[in-house]
């Protein structure tokens, strides 16, 4: 809320916001949020565990950020992301690197998979301005202004994005 006083913003057993009554903060770990982030202005993001009727390994994790005491979704695994995929991953975790600025704008990687959740698995950056969630670059899309694409390089691997950063303008 950056009045440099402490306020909780989620913990283990609060109603998830944005999700259906009885899906509260927890999941399948000990730990209810991952990777929580504040800016220096007080706003806060964190990377969110789900439990509850109709969560399974397919959308129990999260994106979501707080500003002046408002907490709101910004993207949930299993959701809609970009070109009939969602976001999901047969693998561990979904969303990861995490950024929040003061004007409350986020950034993260997120995997992307097709419906089936079996896909190959695709990187992707993202960054949420105003409430609107808006796709960076993804693997395997072009690289603006060269013929390259992300991720295309000699020998594969599974890393495509490893680092992002954010600015105050929300890029």
């Amino acid at each position: 809320e950056g009045s440099g006083d402490l306020a909780l913003v989620a913990q283990a057993g609060d109603q998830a916001v944005g999700a259906p009554e009885g899906v509260r903060f927890g999941g399948a770990f000990s730990f209810p949020v991952f990777l929580p982030r504040i800016s220096s202005g007080g706003q806060s993001a964190f990377i969110g565990y789900l439990h509850g009727a109709g969560v399974n390994s397919a959308n129990d994790s999260g994106v979501w950020i707080e500003n002046a005491g408002s907490l709101r979704v910004v993207a949930r695994e299993g959701e809609a992301a970009t070109e009939g995929l969602r976001f999901g991953s047969p693998e561990f975790f979904v969303f990861n690197d995490l950024l929040v600025n003061n004007s409350g704008d986020v950034s993260f990687i997120a995997d992307l998979t097709d419906s089936d959740a079996n896909a190959t698995i695709r990187e992707s950056v993202w960054t949420a301005r105003s409430g609107s969630l808006a796709l960076i670059a993804r693997d395997g899309a072009r690289a603006p202004g060269t013929s390259k694409l992300f991720g295309n390089r000699p020998g594969g691997g599974n890393v495509t994005f490893s680092r992002i950063s954010l600015n105050a303008a929300g890029e």
